[in-house]
């Protein structure tokens, strides 16, 4: 589901739950896993520090539908996004309630533990989606505003377009820039498209802009 790196310790998030290593990866025990109900199993895990302490991130599905090479098509057995405040508390806490949609992936810069993105789908139409907390899980918010375009500067996919969002359907890749959390990336069934101001505004790279 992924991997933190914090020095000489490493987590790392699989279907069987989390692993963390204290020895740069000599060694590994079973991490926490109270707060994330069985029948759930971990697809994507993303990590922060400050001021010495980790904050993890993850995203479940339904266990049985968790298996090795699986995409993102398979975000209709969502079932949550949890954080875990490793220094803290041994107790993962549900905070994917809000969703408008499903998520798959989660993604973090590496030095801010408020600002979180995870990208996923809407449910009918189905489109790539994406939801960003600034507040460290307490609410989320629908950025990739696909309705009408609204925040989103278009190739040949988009409303009206070529092809409709529903051709990329849901997100195959997430990613943020480890140093800055307003640089994120997203991809789909064949498109490409990032933001420089934290989702207020994207923009598609997979084509000139004057075609």
């Amino acid at each position: 589901a992924g991997a933190f790196f914090h020095g000489q310790r490493i987590f790392v998030g699989t279907r069987a739950g989390l692993l963390v290593s204290d020895d740069g990866g000599q060694s590994f025990v079973p991490g926490p896993m109270t707060g994330i109900p069985p029948g759930e199993a971990m697809v994507s895990l993303a990590g922060a520090k400050a001021n010495g302490q980790v904050r993890l991130f993850c995203v479940t599905l339904e266990a049985g539908a968790v298996y090795p090479g699986m995409q993102g098509d398979e975000h209709w057995s969502y079932r949550g996004i949890y954080r875990l405040d490793y220094d803290v508390a041994p107790t993962w806490v549900a905070v994917g309630n809000q969703l408008a949609g499903h998520a798959f992936f989660i993604a973090m810069a590496r030095e801010n533990p408020y600002v979180a993105y995870a990208a996923g789908a809407t449910v009918e139409p189905d489109a790539p989606a994406v939801f960003k907390t600034v507040d460290g899980g307490q609410t989320w918010q629908a950025i990739f505003q696909t309705e009408l375009n609204h925040n989103i500067g278009t190739g040949w996919q988009g409303a009206q377009g070529d092809r409709e969002w529903t051709y990329g359907e849901y997100a195959l890749g997430l990613a943020v820039c480890p140093a800055d959390a307003d640089r994120v990336m997203l991809t789909d069934l064949g498109f490409v498209h990032g933001t420089t101001n934290g989702g207020a505004t994207w923009h598609q790279l997979y084509v000139d802009p004057r075609d």
